[in-house]
């Protein structure tokens, strides 16, 4: 199966396609300005649906022109703000993809289903969204104005034929591109989330197979009686490669010039990498050694992980909120065709149920990164550290590590709220509450 960080240069490559631009790195002079094509035509053509509230006949039809507007807005202001972060997008990916090669040896089979089980159900989400706005629109009757792909406010001298087809042409084009820009954004934080959530994983699951190697060895407190500090073992954690290495017969060495170091200058851990020999012998002082690295490790993941977060918060919020504004509005005009006899209900209740599923995805996501958070925490809590043979700092850095994993690990929009499935949860209640009283108010 493809890793994370291929998925996510992908879903990268995906958005410099639809957005005319280069998000992996410098814009060379051939992509210096075409980026300003899709972001003129999805100003212009956003600004026409906003306008068009200005001539709604009913409280319905504003709304619908509103659902239409916040989408086309959410897909312009998701391709601004990643035209302008496109360097610490690069950087993020480049970081990403190397602690994922770093901790590649400490991964387990079926690691990378899940993330590519929710790729699957956005790729569909979006595929469905788009293809049935399409036969709905080609399949409502006679294509003349007024009749566009989206609601639009045009001047009455662009109302002939040619012109017609020009704006339908681009219209058609535009709801493509908003779908392909909704659909990346979406993957891109579902892959960045799983990315962090799997080298969490890969840390909680090293150090739950090194102690339970450490239980079969035996539970004494020294070599003759099977200490735990004392037995052989295979696996070990580097801090010279930023990640975990699992150590076989030959003897490894690191040096302090392998950190790895990124676009801006700066190493990965800062703690400062010693010359270490790494061998599978029995009188290697594992635990130890262990601890110090993982320590090492876990700052440098969690630096990865603070940045991810405050990258995905513009995203997260404009997500968070377009969603459930436009879920308040459809429930809204479900409920008064509803009442009128049905005519479009249909309609606005899938709408309803593609942007339910699609925020869910994207909050099980962050939710599988808190899990792995706590699972490492849970791991290091109940590892069965040689106690009476660690010294001091030893002894405090655990204890400091034990803190810093008991935080909370999550994406997040600004720290307003988390990305996960209570939130979700949460949004239901209250658009659940909201529809009780708006069916009152209507029978009223």
């Amino acid at each position: 199966m493809p890793s994370h960080s291929r998925l996510l240069r992908g879903v990268a490559l995906l958005l410099s396609a639809v957005t005319l631009s280069r998000l992996q790195g410098p814009a060379t002079d051939c992509w210096a300005v075409a980026w300003l094509l899709p972001v003129a035509a999805s100003l212009l053509l956003t600004a026409g649906c906003l306008a068009a509230l200005t001539e709604a006949t009913s409280t319905v039809s504003a709304m619908h022109i509103a659902v239409v507007s916040l989408s086309m807005l959410q897909a312009l202001l998701m391709m601004l703000y990643f035209l302008r972060r496109r360097r610490a997008l690069a950087a993020l990916l480049h970081r990403t993809a190397a602690l994922e090669r770093a901790s590649a040896a400490a991964g387990t089979p079926g690691e990378r289903v899940t993330v590519h089980v929710q790729f699957a159900v956005i790729i569909a989400l979006s595929l469905t969204a788009c293809v049935s706005s399409m036969l709905q629109f080609f399949g409502s009757g006679a294509l003349e104005p007024p009749n566009y792909p989206n609601p639009l406010l045009v001047p009455a001298a662009l109302t002939t034929p040619a012109w017609y087809r020009a704006i339908v042409a681009l219209g058609v084009l535009h709801d493509v591109l908003m779908s392909a820009v909704n659909a990346g954004v979406d993957l891109l934080l579902i892959g960045l989330a799983d990315a962090m959530a799997l080298l969490l994983s890969r840390m909680a699951g090293l150090l739950e197979r090194e102690f339970e190697d450490q239980e079969e060895l035996g539970d004494g407190m020294s070599p003759e009686e099977g200490s735990v500090e004392d037995s052989p073992s295979d696996k070990v954690f580097v801090v010279g490669t930023v990640g975990l290495v699992k150590v076989h017969k030959e003897p490894l060495t690191v040096s302090d010039t392998d950190a790895v170091t990124y676009g801006g200058g700066a190493a990965v851990s800062s703690a400062r990498v010693r010359p270490m020999n790494v061998s599978p012998s029995p009188h290697q002082p594992g635990p130890k050694h262990l601890l110090r690295d993982l320590a090492a490790t876990q700052r440098a993941v969690q630096r990865l992980i603070s940045s991810a977060a405050d990258f995905c918060s513009p995203p997260l919020i404009c997500l968070y909120t377009s969603i459930t504004s436009m879920l308040l509005m459809s429930i809204y005009i479900c409920i008064k065709a509803l009442g009128d006899g049905g005519g479009g209900a249909t309609t606005y209740l899938t709408y309803v149920a593609l942007m339910l599923l699609r925020l869910l995805t994207v909050s099980c996501a962050g939710s599988r990164l808190a899990e792995q958070g706590e699972r490492l925490h849970e791991a290091l809590a109940d590892g069965r550290w040689p106690q009476r043979r660690l010294t001091a700092d030893q002894l405090l850095t655990l204890q400091l590590l034990l803190e810093r994993t008991r935080r909370p690990t999550a994406f997040h929009g600004w720290g307003l709220f988390n990305a996960e499935k209570t939130t979700v949860l949460s949004i239901l209640g209250f658009v659940l509450t909201y529809i009780v009283i708006l069916i009152q108010m209507i029978h009223n």
